[in-house]
């Protein structure tokens, strides 16, 4: 006597692939609903990153001023004058550029100087 192979149903039958596509929109949903958060979050950021920006910004602008302010001819005279200090600006004989645009290394100044030449400023 031979036994049929019968598949034995006990309780409720869902279907296989309506299950995966079931998964498949869950997990876009979410991905989804993950993403517009992330979005918000990063907005937010970025926000508030903008405002420390500007806040910065200012501050910076303000140190410049100041900075200027500070080099100012009329100032450095100012400075000079309060800690009894006579100093004179330089003839325009006395200024000494040098050529080259790469940087001077420390065993190499006084060659490098002794090689610049002398030009004359304010022509």
């Amino acid at each position: 006597m031979k036994k049929k192979n019968r598949k034995r149903v006990d309780g409720f039958v869902f279907p296989v692939p309506f299950a995966g596509v079931l998964i498949v929109i869950a997990t876009l949903a979410l991905a989804y609903v993950w993403m517009g958060c992330r979005c918000e979050a990063l907005g937010r950021e970025i926000k508030s990153l903008e405002q420390e920006k500007t806040v910065l910004y200012k501050k910076y602008l303000n140190e410049e001023y100041r900075w200027t302010q500070m080099k100012s001819p009329r100032n450095l005279d100012r400075v000079l004058a309060r800690h009894r200090i006579e100093m004179v600006w330089p003839l325009p004989s006395q200024i000494v550029r040098l050529r080259g645009g790469r940087p001077i290394e420390t065993g190499r100044l006084l060659t490098h100087v002794s090689q610049s030449e002398r030009v004359a400023m304010n022509e």
